[in-house]
């Protein structure tokens, strides 16, 4: 998994009558702040990604259908590498949006080359899964918490009808400057599409 998301498991308590499930409280580990929540959702089989965030860990909980949430660790490498892009098969620059409002569609082009391209983004940090993507499946019929931390970019798209997802982020949405970089759904080739087996 990559380095910081969790994925915890929560209790459903069910009887004849219906279900309750507790989806945070302040004596949680990772639980103490809780200034904003938010309701997203995605059309089935419609992207909605990628943007990360400087600051803020997101809290995804899903409240209806199933959702494909795409991860990729941008938090730059951890330079044990002697030079170059530690993945010779990425493309040689991608598309990010950068500054402005939320509404802003302008992108920059950011090309990867060791620790410039963090500078750009504005995102600190190094990993060693960095450049790492993952899937996680969300569902309404298993009730977990997904926890993604500062420079792990993320999206969602429903799968099999509509997905509703609940977001518990540590840090108010400030509309006027939003703590994130937009990026275009398909940063670094992830793979959307359903994989069949």
């Amino acid at each position: 998994m990559i380095e910081g998301v969790k994925l915890l498991d929560l209790i459903i308590r069910e009887d004849e009558r219906g279900y309750l499930t507790e989806i945070g409280s302040e004596g949680w580990p990772d639980m103490a702040a809780m200034p904003h929540v938010y309701e997203a959702m995605a059309r089935d089989g419609v992207i909605k990604a990628f943007h990360a965030h400087m600051q803020q860990t997101d809290r995804f909980y899903c409240l209806e259908g199933v959702a494909k949430v795409g991860l990729i660790d941008l938090r730059g490498p951890v330079y044990e590498h002697t030079a170059g892009f530690p993945y010779p098969d990425s493309p040689e620059h991608w598309l990010c949006h950068v500054g402005g409002d939320s509404d802003n569609t302008e992108f920059a082009e950011v090309y990867p080359d060791d620790k410039a391209w963090t500078d750009a983004l504005g995102i600190v940090g190094q990993t060693k899964t960095f450049g790492d993507h993952e899937t996680v499946i969300l569902s309404r019929k298993r009730a977990q918490l997904l926890f993604i931390p500062p420079g792990v970019a993320h999206g969602q798209m429903g799968v099999r009808g509509r997905s509703r997802l609940l977001n518990l982020p540590t840090v108010a949405y400030n509309r006027a400057k939003p703590d994130e970089v937009r990026m275009q759904y398909n940063l670094l080739g992830f793979p959307w599409e359903i994989g069949n087996r």
